[in-house]
């Protein structure tokens, strides 16, 4: 008979838990959002390879920039509707899956912001960041990463 402790029951049920999102799954990605990065070195990924750097997994773009998550702050008037489309859960969810993954030091906190104009600019401002945004005329091209031939 084999004994597991509570701390080990925890531990199984976190990884299990971190491991079960993936991008897309609530809200299908398509032409009403774009992904957007700054100095990333990739200009197109697969939802897959974009869930990845969403959920903490790799710490480093091809461009050697340090990976610079920003999500909606929860004053955000989308911020439910890109929790579900990116994590496939409710923001407090995703708070929780941050605070996990910051508290164990597997990566830093991402940035939370009020709206998609300062996710905007803060993603122009700052080299290896990155944000699911509604698709907008006044995004500059060269911040677009397309995912799996969307724009």
């Amino acid at each position: 008979m084999v004994r597991l402790n509570c701390n080990k029951i925890v531990f199984i049920l976190l990884l299990v838990f971190l491991g079960s999102s993936s991008f897309g799954q609530g809200t299908a990605l398509n032409d009403n959002y774009v992904v957007i990065g700054n100095q990333t070195g990739v200009n197109q990924v697969s939802q897959s390879q974009i869930s990845s750097y969403f959920q903490g997994r790799i710490k480093k773009w091809p461009s050697l920039e340090k990976v610079k998550v920003v999500l909606p702050s929860s004053k955000h008037k989308s911020v439910e509707e890109y929790s579900n489309v990116i994590y496939d859960k409710s923001f407090y969810s995703v708070k929780k899956f941050w605070f996990s993954l910051v508290f164990q030091g597997r990566f830093d906190a991402p940035f939370f912001l009020d709206s998609d104009e300062e996710i905007i600019e803060f993603v122009r401002m700052n080299r290896g960041s990155f944000a699911l945004v509604h698709n907008d005329e006044s995004i500059p091209d060269q911040l677009i990463i397309k995912i799996n031939g969307h724009e």
